[in-house]
This record gives structure tokens, C-alpha cells and sequence, in this order.
């Protein structure tokens, strides 16, 4: 393996990570947003835009690295 699947696989694996946290929160925000404690209304909706930004970024991350840089085979080596 070189330095260039290194990097890719970096990029790809941060991008998972930061798309399976937003939807996690979504999930929380969504479904048990009575146990998250002193939120208003407001407070929860902004969380769930933050989640939906993250999600949206992540995603777009995931695509740019599997069009320009190959990414779809970086797990295999």
C-alpha cells in the first residue's frame, strides 16, 4: 500500500464516522428528544439542522471521494 490509499482511506473513514454521528443524533433528536434534557423547542430544532448539515456533508464528502478519487476500492487495498 502507498501513501495515496492512506489518505483516502483517512478521508473515507472520517466521512463514515461524521454521517453515522449526524444520523445518531437525528435518530435521538427524532425519536427520544424528551430525554435529552433542558432543550426548548428551538434548541432542538437547531441541533437537528446542525445533524442535517452534518449528514448532508458527510454524504457529499463520500461522493466526491468515490468520483475523483477512487474511493469505492480503498477498503480492499
Amino acid at each position: 500500500m502507498n501513501i495515496k490509499h492512506y489518505i483516502l482511506q483517512a478521508l473515507q473513514k472520517k466521512a463514515e464516522s461524521e454521517k453515522a454521528q449526524a444520523l445518531a443524533s437525528l435518530e435521538i433528536l427524532t425519536t427520544k428528544a424528551a430525554g435529552i434534557g433542558e432543550h426548548t423547542t428551538e434548541g432542538l430544532f437547531e441541533d437537528a439542522e446542525k445533524a442535517l448539515e452534518m449528514l448532508a456533508n458527510a454524504d457529499d464528502k463520500l461522493e466526491m471521494i468515490n468520483k475523483y478519487l477512487n474511493g469505492k476500492d480503498l477498503l480492499r487495498g
